[in-house]
């Protein structure tokens, strides 16, 4: 009896297919990922003599030993064979969005969104022009920032950077802003108004 899997190694939240062969075509197979797993998987040998175990997306990322053992027939005795799955960190989706932008010069109220694949846990920190403008966890995978008052016009770069989990990579998402000049506002008023043909006034 032989087992693989491929792809292996696999990268976490993908699937991938641990197959036995046995030279009969009779007879199952169990499938064991360890303790830590919810198995045994029993699964019967096709007329090729294999018999194939497909999933695995809802495992954590490490390492695994995957084990088959072939119950036997009437022509072949028992046997156990067993190989190892080594499951990898995904790199998440990360995006960042802020609104409204642009905005004019005054009180800062605009809010920005991290929003990071699904499944993914950790924190999120925020730049503005390489300084700091705080972090937080994810909730729902996403992380919202506001309320940074008393930055001058002009253009910023936001960096947003996910820290990564257990099954997570970190990842950065990047996004232009703009604070434009707020109009200049301007009033005229006279001193006296009316006034008497040949006098005068203040402006």
């Amino acid at each position: 009896i032989t087992v693989s899997c491929s792809p292996n190694p696999l990268i976490y939240g993908g699937v991938t297919s641990c197959t036995a062969h046995v030279p009969a075509g009779t007879g199952t197979v169990v499938f064991d990922g360890g303790s830590t797993q919810p198995g045994p998987w029993i699964i019967p040998v096709d007329g090729s003599g294999n018999a194939a175990l497909i999933g695995f997306s809802n495992w954590a990322t490490g390492t695994y030993t995957i084990t088959a053992a072939y119950s036997g027939d009437s022509d072949y005795s028992a046997a156990t064979a067993s190989t190892t799955l080594r499951i990898s960190k995904a790199t998440p989706t990360v995006s960042l969005s802020c609104s409204p932008n642009p905005m004019t010069f005054g009180p800062w109220n605009t809010s920005c969104t991290t929003t990071v694949s699904a499944g993914a846990t950790g924190t999120v920190a925020m730049t503005y022009n390489g300084n700091s403008w705080g972090s937080s966890a994810l909730v729902g995978g996403t992380a919202t920032f506001g309320g940074m008052n008393g930055q001058p016009a002009g253009a910023y770069t936001f960096v947003s950077t996910y820290s990564g989990d257990g099954n997570f990579n970190s990842q950065t998402a990047t996004i232009s802003f703009t604070m434009d000049k707020a109009p200049t506002v301007t009033e005229l008023s006279s001193s006296a108004n009316p006034i008497t043909y040949g006098g005068s006034t203040t402006l």
